[in-house]
C-alpha cells in the first residue's frame, strides 16, 4: 500500500482533537445562590471527572472520521495482485484505432470498422485493458486504459465520421504514447481503416513514428473489393466579359488512384465547362 501525497498525513495530528474536546469538556453545574463569600478561602476546584474519557463510541466515530479525511487527501492505493497475477499470464494492453475520415463513409465502411472495433473490445482476455481512439487529420483518446469491455463498447457506438483527411503518424503516436504507460508484457495496436494512400505521406520531422518495443501491430481493412478511387484536381476559373455578361471557363482534372487504371484518359482527363451567367457579378 503506498499514498500518492505521504504529506497529507502529518494531518492525523489534527485526531488528538476529539480527544481534547473529550477531555476539557465542561460539566453543566447547577447554581445555588449563596451569601458573601469574603471571609471563606479561596481554593482552586479541579474536576476529577474532567479528565477521564467520555462517550468512547462517540470519541471513536469522531477518530474515525477524520482519519477518513485525511486518507481520502492522501489518495491511498493498493500494489494489487491481480496486476501481479495479470503479468504472469501474460495479459495484453491494447490500442483500438478508429479510422474517423471522410472516407469511411463510402459503402459499407464505418458498420464494419464498428463492428471490427466490438470483435477486438470481445477478443479481449482475462486481466487485459484496451484503450479506444478515433482518428482522422488528428486523434482523441475516446475511452483511456479499463478493462470494462461495456464501456469501450458504449464508445465505439457512441463514434461517428466527420468531414476531414486520413493520417495515420497521429494516432499511432498516441498509441505508442499510451502503451508506453503500461506495465502489462504484451502490447498490441488494432488499427481499423480502409488505409487511404494519402493517410501514410509523411510531413518531414514531424511524423516519425516509434511504437514500443514488443509492440504489435494488427491491421483491420474494411474497404472491399475493388473500388472506383478518384480525385479532382484543383479548379481554376477564368473570367471574360461578352456583351455585358460574364464568361466563366471552369477548367478540372480527375486523377484515378485505383489499383486498376482502365485507360489513360481516365487516368488523367481533363474537363472543360463554359457557360454565361445574366448580370454575373
Amino acid at each position: 500500500m503506498g499514498f500518492v501525497a505521504p504529506l497529507v498525513l502529518v494531518g492525523l495530528g489534527a485526531l488528538a482533537i476529539p480527544v481534547l474536546i473529550h477531555l476539557i469538556q465542561r460539566e453543566r453545574k447547577r447554581v445555588v445562590e449563596f451569601p458573601s463569600l469574603m471571609f471563606l478561602r479561596k481554593i482552586p476546584y479541579q474536576s476529577v471527572r474532567r479528565r477521564r474519557l467520555r462517550d468512547l463510541t462517540l470519541l471513536a466515530m469522531r477518530l474515525a472520521a477524520l482519519a477518513m479525511i485525511v486518507a481520502a487527501f492522501a489518495r491511498p492505493f493498493f500494489k494489487r495482485d491481480a496486476l501481479s497475477a495479470a503479468t504472469q499470464n501474460g495479459a495484453r494492453e491494447a490500442v483500438i484505432l478508429v479510422d474517423t475520415s471522410y472516407s469511411m463513409e463510402y459503402g459499407d465502411r464505418w458498420t464494419k470498422a464498428r463492428s471490427a472495433a466490438n470483435d477486438a473490445v470481445r477478443g479481449m482476455g482475462a486481466g487485459d485493458r484496451a484503450s479506444l481512439v478515433f482518428f482522422n487529420s488528428g486523434a482523441e483518446v475516446a475511452v483511456r486504459s479499463t478493462a470494462d469491455r461495456g464501456r469501450l463498447e458504449s464508445a465505439v457506438a457512441g463514434g461517428a465520421t466527420v468531414a476531414g483527411a486520413t493520417r495515420y503518424a497521429p494516432a499511432l503516436k498516441l498509441a505508442a504514447s499510451l502503451l508506453s504507460e503500461s506495465a502489462l508484457p504484451r502490447r498490441e495496436i488494432v488499427l481499423i481503416s480502409d488505409f487511404q494512400r494519402r493517410g501514410w505521406e509523411q510531413t518531414p520531422g514531424r511524423d516519425d513514428v516509434r511504437l514500443p518495443e514488443r509492440t504489435t501491430l494488427t491491421p483491420v481493412n474494411v474497404a472491399s473489393g475493388e473500388t472506383v478511387n478518384l480525385s479532382v484536381t484543383p479548379v481554376s476559373l477564368q473570367r471574360s466579359r461578352f456583351e455585358n455578361h460574364d464568361r466563366v471557363a471552369v477548367t478540372a482534372g480527375v486523377v484515378n488512384h485505383s489499383e486498376n487504371r482502365n485507360s489513360q484518359a481516365t487516368a488523367g482527363c481533363r474537363i472543360s465547362a463554359r457557360w454565361v451567367a445574366a448580370r454575373c457579378r
